[in-house]
């Protein structure tokens, strides 16, 4: 069960900073929409570029909770590096931890904790040290780089 909430907790925690960084600064909403292949081509009517920018960030908004799956991590990770300039990976080696255990997840999640096979899942306190670490360091890393990000953009002459 702690397994299953270490990840709850990992993909609630991508999800809502992801949404309340955009939400809360023009310039991470502009960065995301011109690096998001999905935002980048979709074109405004007259209407809509008439309502202003509000019409895109409900647009993203609707993507960002609506639509994305946290532990789809390749996305996820194109997604913080666009908006707050890192990785949501401290290193490779934590990227390696959480894509593997990402799968052990799935299996947790839609299998009762057996593989395909109907075998028993091995989860150790190892285990659950090395994804709470990864986690952890994962998340001093984006709130490390929000807070540099956050200079550059106060700093920014509008």
């Amino acid at each position: 069960m702690l397994f299953v909430h270490y990840w709850s907790i990992f993909e609630t925690y991508l999800g809502d900073r992801l949404v309340k960084i955009v939400k809360e600064h023009h310039e991470a909403l502009q960065s995301l929409v011109k690096s998001h292949t999905v935002w980048k081509a979709k074109t405004l009517t007259f209407e809509e570029f008439y309502e202003g920018s509000q019409v895109i960030l409900d647009a993203v908004m609707k993507e960002l909770v609506g639509n994305m799956l946290y532990h789809r991590f390749e996305a996820v990770d194109g997604l913080y590096k666009a908006t707050v300039g890192t990785s949501i990976f401290a290193s490779k080696d934590d990227q390696k931890i959480l894509n593997k255990m990402r799968d052990a997840r799935h299996h947790c999640v839609h299998r009762s904790g057996k593989d395909k096979d109907g075998n028993l899942l091995k989860i150790t306190d190892t285990t659950l040290d090395d994804l709470r670490g990864a986690i952890q360091r994962s998340h001093t890393q984006i709130e490390e780089a929000y807070r540099e990000r956050l200079e550059e953009w106060d700093n920014v002459p509008w």
